[in-house]
C-alpha cells in the first residue's frame, strides 16, 4: 500500500479542546497478492491485483482534555477515489489478465491520548484503523459467478473490502 494525502482544514477551539473539520485528496495503491491452495476447484491458484486512485477525502480530528496535561484524541476520514484495478490471475501460465475502471471507499479513523510535555509539544499514542472497499478483488474462483468478458480474458466477479488496523506513536501538536 502506498498512500498520500493533502488537505486543507480549520481549527475551532472548544472548551479547552479542539476540533478540526478538513477537506482534501487522497491518492491510494494497493497491490494484492493472493494464492490458494491446488486441491481447489480448477482456476485456484493464484491471483494478483493492483489498484491506482485518486479522489476527494473529509473528515475531522478532535482533542478533549481529560487534565491539564492529558487529551483525549480521535478522528474520522472518508474517501471516494476513481482509478483503475489490473489483475493477472489463473491456475497456469500464462494467465488471464486485464483491467478495469473502478471507483473503491475508504473509511478511517482513530482514538488515542497526548500527553502535554510543553505548551506545544506533546506525545501521543493512538490506534488506527482504514476500511477499504473495492481495492481487490475476493478471490479469482471464476466458476463462482459467471464471468465477463472485457475483451482481454475472463474477469473476476467479486469485488473485496478489507482493513487495515495498528497502534501508532506520534510527536503531536
Amino acid at each position: 500500500m502506498f498512500n498520500l494525502d493533502g488537505e486543507v482544514g480549520y481549527v475551532i477551539d472548544v472548551s479547552g479542546g479542539s476540533f478540526r473539520p478538513f477537506l482534501g485528496v487522497r491518492y491510494l495503491e494497493w497491490d494484492q497478492d493472493q494464492g490458494f491452495r491446488p486441491d481447489s476447484p480448477p482456476g485456484c491458484c493464484f491471483m494478483n491485483s493492483q489498484f491506482d486512485g485518486i479522489g476527494p477525502r473529509v473528515g475531522f480530528d478532535a482533542r478533549l482534555p481529560v487534565s491539564e496535561m492529558l487529551f483525549l484524541v480521535g478522528g474520522a476520514d472518508a474517501s471516494v477515489l476513481f482509478g483503475n484495478i489490473d489483475f493477472d490471475a489463473g491456475p497456469f501460465h500464462p494467465s488471464t489478465s486485464g483491467n478495469e475502471d473502478r471507483t473503491a471507499i475508504t473509511l478511517g479513523g482513530y482514538i488515542g491520548i497526548d500527553f502535554a510535555i510543553a505548551e506545544n509539544i506533546s506525545l501521543g499514542a493512538r490506534y488506527k484503523i482504514l476500511y477499504l472497499d473495492g481495492t481487490s478483488f475476493s478471490d479469482q474462483h471464476f466458476n463462482d459467478d459467471p464471468p465477463r468478458d472485457v475483451g482481454q480474458g475472463q474477469q473476476p466477479p467479486a469485488r473485496a473490502d478489507g482493513e487495515l488496523h495498528h497502534p501508532l506513536l506520534k510527536n503531536a501538536r
